[in-house]
C-alpha cells in the first residue's frame, strides 16, 4: 500500500495538532515557522536550508503535550524545564526517516547561543538558534500585544537586545529589529492571515508515495505525542492501533484494510491535544462545560486527518470512535458506521477499561468484557465484534496492554451470561491472526 502524502502537509498537520496544546493560544508553531522562514530568507540561506528550517520550526514543540508545560514555555524567556521537551521532540522525530534531519535542530532550539556545544555542526547550531529567537519573539508578541499596541514592538526588541550574544546570535537580533519595522510582518501572524501567509512560503509541496511502514512511523510519531498528554493515557493510542488491527484481521478484512485500520487507531485521539490537562486528569465527574470540551476532540481529529489524508476514509474511521449504533454518540451523532469505525470504537473502549484512569482503577479483563457485552446487548456497539473479542480474549488483552495475560480472573462466560443472548459467545478460540505487514 502506498500513501500519496505531501511532507509539508504532514508537517503542517502535525504542527496543527501540537498547536492545540495551547488550547487558547493556538498557531504558535505556525507563527514561529513563518518568522523563521522570513528571517532565513533575509539571511540569504539557500532554499533547501530554508525548507529544513521551516519544517523544524513547525515541529519545534512536538515534545510538548501537556498544556501546563506549554504555558510555562510561553510565559518565560528562559524556563528551567525547557530542555526536557527538546530531548523528547528530538527522540520523536528521529524515529521517522523523513524527519530525522530535523531532530538535532529541535534538540538544541532552547540552547543559549553562547553555550552551544563546540562540536555541533554550524548549520544546525544557527538554525536551532534562529528558531529559538523566533519562538521567543512569538511569546513576547502575545505578551506585549504587538499588533494592537505598536509600542509593544519597542518592548519586544528591548527584550531581544538584552539577550544579544547570550541567548541569541547578534546578527539574528539585528535582522529581527529590521524586519519588525514592517507592519505587514506582524499582520501576517494574525489568526485570520496565518494560513494564507504559510501558503505563500516557497516550499516544494510535492507529494511523496510513502509505503505502509513509512506511514506507520509517521503515525506512531503522532501517537507518542498524543499519549504523552497524560500519565493515564500512556501508550493508549499505540495499543488501540494494535488491537484495532488484530480485530480487523480476526474478522477477515483484507491485509491492506487491516493496515489502514491500525493507522486510524493510532491517530484516533489526535484532537485530544487541545483538551486541557485539568479536564483530562480530573478525578471526579466532568461538568457540562468540560464534557463539551472533551467532545470536541473527535471533531479536531477529523479536521486534522482530512488535511493529511484527503478523501481517504481513514479520517472518518478515526474520528467516529465515540459514535454508536443508536446515533447517541458524539460529536457527529451518526448511526450508520462502517465496520472499521466500529472496530476502533470497541478497541478504544476495551483498552481504556483495562487502563488506570484518574477516576478509577483499570478493570480486569472479565470486568471489561462484561461492560462490552452490556453495551452490545443495548445495541450501542457491534455485538459481532464483541464476540470476536470474547473468543480471543487472551490475545486481545495482550494487544490492548502490551502484556501477556495471566488467567487470574473468573470465567468470562459465567460473568457475562446475563448480558448476552444464549449462544452469542463463541466457544472456540479460533485460528491465530495472520501476520500483517
Amino acid at each position: 500500500m502506498r500513501y500519496l502524502i505531501s511532507l509539508d502537509d504532514a508537517v503542517r498537520a502535525l504542527a496543527s495538532a501540537v498547536d492545540l496544546v495551547g488550547t487558547d493560544e493556538v498557531h504558535h508553531g505556525k507563527r514561529v515557522a513563518l518568522m523563521a522562514s522570513t528571517l532565513a530568507e533575509r539571511l540569504g540561506w539557500p532554499l533547501p536550508r530554508r525548507i529544513v528550517a521551516h519544517r523544524a520550526a513547525m515541529l519545534h514543540d512536538c515534545g510538548v503535550s501537556r498544556s501546563t508545560e506549554h504555558h510555562e514555555l510561553i510565559a518565560q524567556m528562559e524556563w528551567p524545564g525547557a530542555e526536557a521537551h527538546c530531548v523528547r521532540g528530538a527522540d520523536y522525530l528521529s524515529g521517522v526517516p523523513a524527519f530525522r534531519e530535523l531532530a538535532p535542530i529541535v534538540r538544541w532550539h532552547h540552547q543559549r547561543w553562547c553555550e552551544m556545544p563546540s562540536g555541533l555542526d554550524k548549520t544546525i547550531a544557527e538554525t536551532a538558534n534562529l528558531i529559538f529567537m523566533a519562538d521567543r519573539m512569538d511569546a513576547l508578541r502575545a505578551q506585549y500585544q504587538v499588533t494592537h499596541h505598536p509600542a509593544g514592538i519597542n518592548r519586544l526588541m528591548t527584550a531581544l537586545n538584552a539577550e544579544r550574544g547570550r541567548l541569541f546570535h547578534p546578527d539574528f537580533v539585528d535582522l529581527a529589529e529590521d524586519v519588525s519595522r514592517s507592519e505587514a510582518f506582524w499582520f501576517s501572524l494574525e489568526p485570520d492571515a496565518i494560513e494564507f501567509s504559510l501558503d505563500i512560503v516557497p516550499l516544494p509541496h510535492d507529494r511523496h508515495a510513502l509505503n505502509w511502514h513509512e506511514m506507520h512511523a509517521l503515525s506512531v510519531l503522532f501517537a507518542r505525542i498524543i499519549d504523552a498528554k497524560s500519565e493515564f493515557t500512556a501508550d493508549h493510542s499505540l495499543h488501540v492501533g494494535a488491537l484495532s488491527r488484530l480485530l480487523a484481521a480476526l474478522m477477515g478484512l483484507p491485509r491492506q484494510r487491516c493496515g489502514d485500520v491500525e493507522l486510524a487507531g493510532l491517530l484516533h485521539d489526535l484532537g485530544k491535544l487541545r483538551v486541557p490537562d485539568e479536564v483530562l486528569d480530573k478525578q471526579g465527574s466532568l461538568d457540562l462545560r468540560e464534557k463539551r470540551v472533551m467532545a470536541r476532540h473527535s471533531f479536531e481529529t477529523h479536521v486534522l486527518l482530512r488535511r493529511l489524508f484527503g478523501d481517504h476514509p481513514l479520517a472518518d474511521w478515526a474520528a467516529w470512535h465515540h459514535e454508536n449504533l443508536l446515533g447517541t454518540g458524539y460529536p457527529f451523532r451518526r448511526k450508520e458506521l462502517p465496520i472499521e469505525a466500529r472496530i476502533i470504537a470497541i478497541a478504544d473502549i476495551f483498552q481504556a477499561l483495562l487502563q488506570d484512569r484518574p477516576y478509577r482503577r483499570g478493570k480486569r479483563p472479565d470486568e471489561a468484557m462484561a461492560i462490552l457485552a452490556d453495551l452490545a446487548a443495548k445495541k450501542r456497539i457491534d455485538g459481532t465484534i464483541v464476540q470476536i473479542v470474547a473468543a480471543h480474549l487472551d490475545v486481545c488483552v495482550q494487544a490492548a496492554t502490551g502484556k501477556s495475560p495471566r488467567r487470574r480472573w473468573p470465567s468470562f462466560e459465567r460473568r457475562t451470561a446475563p448480558f448476552l443472548l444464549a449462544g452469542e459467545i463463541p466457544q472456540s478460540k479460533g485460528a491465530r491472526p495472520r501476520r500483517q505487514p
